[in-house]
C-alpha cells in the first residue's frame, strides 16, 4: 500500500469514530408504574338515568256530554300537554275542574305530577220562554199597561201600533223576571191599538206573542162617581120621661161618596152637591184637599138627620189638567 493510500484510510477511521462519539445519547424510556397508570386514566362513563313519567287522567262530565283530545295518557316530566274539549250536540263547554281551571274550549298543562282533569260540559238552551196570562190594565185616555207571565227568565219589550206593522217599540228592558208589566204612554182617546210581546231569555231565545189589540177610552168614561148605599145608621138618643119617650139625639144616617179618576191626569173638585130624587139640592160643599191624582179615589162621608133615599145623587163639578169644567154625577148603588 502506499503512503498516500494509508492516509486516506486512516481519514476515513477518524471521521467515522468522531461521528460515532459525538452522536446524541438518547435516555432510556421509563416504565410507567400501577398507579401513574390510573391517575393517567379518563374518568369512567356514568350509566345513563331514567326519564321520570306521570299519569294524566281526563273524564267529562256529565257521561256523554262531550269529549277531550288527547285522552288520558302517561307523559315524560316537563311535558306540555294541550287538551282540547269537544262538546256533544246540544252541549257546549262550561269549565274545567280538578287539576284544570278556566273555561276555554283549549288548555295547557304542564306534567310535574300526575294530573287529574275534568271537563264539565252544560246542555245549550235552545227553547224560547213561553208567554202567558196576558192581560191589559190601567186603560186611561192616553196610558196603557200590558203585564204578561213567562215559565223562564226573561227580557221584557212591546211593539205596538194603529195597525198590525207595529210602528212603535217599548225600551228593552234587559232585566231577567218571569212577571212582566210594561205601560205605554202618549196613546190617543178612543183610539184601537194594535200590539205583540217580545222576550227574550238568557240563552238568547226570542219568543213573539201573537197579535192582540186594546182600545183606549175617553177622558169622561173614566171619571166616575157613586153613592154607598143603604147608609150606615148612627143610633140617637131618647130617655122617658112622665111616662113619655122624649127623643134626647135623633138616629143619623151616614152616606158614602167615591169620585173615582181613572184618567191619566190630576182633576181639580170645585164644588160637591147632593140633591134628591127631584133635584132638590140637599147639601153643597168644598172640599180640601181638591185635586184628585190619576188612578186615586176620592171618597167623602156626610151624615144626615133624615133618612136619604135611593134615588138621591151626588154631582161632582171638576175641572181637567186643562182647566175645562165638567160634572160627574154619582148615583145610588148598593154597597151590600
Amino acid at each position: 500500500m502506499t503512503r498516500k493510500a494509508t492516509i486516506v484510510v486512516f481519514s476515513l477511521v477518524l471521521i467515522l469514530s468522531l461521528s460515532i462519539n459525538c452522536a446524541p445519547t438518547l435516555a432510556p424510556t421509563p416504565t410507567p408504574t400501577p398507579e401513574a397508570e390510573e391517575e393517567a386514566a379518563p374518568p369512567p362513563t356514568p350509566p345513563p338515568t331514567e326519564q321520570q313519567t306521570y299519569t294524566l287522567s281526563v273524564s267529562v262530565s256529565p257521561s256523554g256530554a262531550g269529549s277531550v283530545s288527547p285522552s288520558s295518557g302517561e307523559y315524560e316530566e316537563g311535558t306540555q300537554v294541550t287538551l282540547t274539549a269537544v262538546p256533544a250536540s246540544g252541549y257546549t263547554v262550561d269549565h274545567w275542574g280538578g287539576d284544570a281551571s278556566g273555561s276555554s274550549t283549549t288548555i295547557t298543562i304542564t306534567m310535574d305530577s300526575d294530573k287529574s282533569v275534568i271537563a264539565h260540559f252544560k246542555a245549550v238552551d235552545v227553547i224560547p220562554p213561553v208567554i202567558s196570562e196576558v192581560d191589559i190594565s190601567h186603560i186611561t185616555e192616553s196610558n196603557a199597561t200590558i203585564n204578561w207571565v213567562t215559565d223562564e227568565p226573561a227580557t221584557s219589550q212591546v211593539e205596538y201600533g194603529t195597525t198590525d206593522a207595529y210602528s212603535s217599540t217599548t225600551s228593552l228592558n234587559e232585566e231577567l223576571n218571569t212577571s212582566h208589566s210594561v205601560t205605554l204612554t202618549e196613546l190617543q182617546a178612543e183610539t184601537t191599538y194594535h200590539f205583540r210581546i217580545k222576550s227574550t231569555d238568557e240563552a238568547g231565545n226570542e219568543t213573539l206573542s201573537s197579535d192582540d189589540t186594546f182600545t183606549m177610552k175617553t177622558f169622561a168614561e173614566l171619571i166616575t162617581a157613586k153613592i154607598d148605599y143603604p147608609p150606615t145608621v148612627v143610633p140617637g138618643m131618647s130617655v122617658v120621661q112622665d111616662g113619655k119617650e122624649k127623643v134626647l139625639f135623633p138616629d143619623e144616617y151616614w152616606l158614602d161618596f167615591e169620585l173615582s179618576n181613572g184618567s191619566s191626569q190630576m182633576i181639580t173638585i170645585t164644588r160637591v152637591k147632593i140633591v134628591d130624587g127631584r133635584g132638590r139640592e140637599q147639601i153643597s160643599f168644598g172640599i180640601d184637599p181638591n185635586t184628585v191624582d190619576a188612578g186615586e179615589t176620592r171618597t167623602l162621608m156626610y151624615i144626615f138627620e133624615n133618612e136619604p133615599l135611593e134615588d138621591w145623587q151626588v154631582k161632582w163639578y171638576c175641572l181637567d189638567a186643562n182647566g175645562v169644567d165638567f160634572m160627574v154625577i154619582g148615583v145610588c148603588t148598593s154597597s151590600d
